[in-house]
């Protein structure tokens, strides 16, 4: 089963991530300038991160932590590239 860890090691590994968490689609993925966590319908408004591990550690939605949300079995969509 997929679980977080395999989810932040995926993340640490470069691999660009797709995911519905309440109707909303949200993207984490990596360039020149670092990590980016997108709300996709907001994606002018993406939030840089220096590394994977601040990514993992700060982003929020709806006041919930990456793990509280992959852990709340209310995910859909989910893709890795």
């Amino acid at each position: 089963m997929y679980s977080y860890i395999d989810f932040s090691e995926d993340i640490a590994a470069g691999h660009e991530i797709m995911f519905t968490y309440r109707d909303k689609e949200y993207s984490i993925s990596i360039s020149q300038g670092g990590w980016y966590f997108t709300k996709v319908e907001d994606y002018e408004n993406a939030i840089r991160y220096e590394s994977a591990d601040e990514l993992l550690i700060q982003v929020r939605i709806a006041n919930k932590t990456l793990e509280e949300v992959f852990n709340s079995g209310n995910l859909s969509d989910f893709s890795i590239n």
